[in-house]
Parts: C-alpha cells; sequence; structure tokens
C-alpha cells in the first residue's frame, strides 16, 4: 500500500499554484491494479480500480469510470470468495459490501450519464 499513498502524495496532492496531475494517477493506479491482480492480490487491485474510477470521474468520462467500478466490483468478490474458500469467516462480509456498493456506483454512473446527457431524446 505504500505504492498506492505515493502515487497519490506524487500526482493528486494540490501544491502552490499547480493543479493534480489527474491523468498520470489515472495511468499509475491503472498499472498498479494490473499489477496487484497478477499478484493475485484482489483486495488491493480492488482500491486501485475504485482510485481509477474516482480520477475516470473527474476527468468528465463516465464510460471508463463504470468500467473501474465493475473491475472493482469483481476484485471484492473474488477477494470474498477467496477468503470463503480458504476457510475463513468475515463476521462483517466486508469485501462483500465494498463489491455491492462498487456495482451500485457503476449503475449510478449509468443512470447519470443517461439522464443528464439525453441519450433517451436520440432518433434513430
Amino acid at each position: 500500500m505504500g505504492e498506492y499513498r505515493a502515487i497519490h502524495n506524487k500526482y493528486l496532492k494540490k501544491r502552490f499554484f499547480r493543479k493534480p496531475n489527474i491523468p498520470a494517477a489515472r495511468e499509475a493506479y491503472r498499472s498498479l491494479a494490473y499489477h496487484c491482480q497478477r499478484e493475485e492480490l484482489p483486495e488491493q487491485a480492488a482500491m486501485c480500480w475504485t482510485a481509477t474510477a474516482k480520477c475516470e470521474r473527474d476527468l468528465g468520462n463516465p464510460i471508463g469510470e463504470r468500467a473501474c467500478h465493475i473491475r472493482a466490483a469483481k476484485q471484492y468478490i473474488s477477494e470474498e470468495t477467496q477468503d470463503n474458500n480458504q476457510g475463513f469467516f468475515s463476521p462483517l462480509k466486508e469485501n462483500l459490501h465494498n463489491g455491492l456498493h462498487s456495482y451500485k456506483q457503476a449503475l449510478n454512473t449509468c443512470a447519470y450519464y443517461y439522464l443528464h446527457c439525453n441519450i433517451f431524446s436520440c432518433h434513430f
């Protein structure tokens, strides 16, 4: 998680007379998410996908935001499944809750996009 914090401090922290570098942060979080997936660390990958989704939102890309929320949800559910298969019991089901929340965020992003961009007013 040191890399996760380093990305935030390097790219997203506001500095005097300087805006956060959101595109660079998005790419760094995405790269770290893929690395965590390769290393079979689904919970950490999910956190990185959630951070990537926030960057996509800040860049005004609802399709990318939705995709990242879905990837985060899949990783959280994967972690919950791994824990259950290994016999670990979590009374609060944090990963399941986080996965469902990520799916909800993806749905909310879609709903907002469709309602506010007048998609339904297009005539085919």
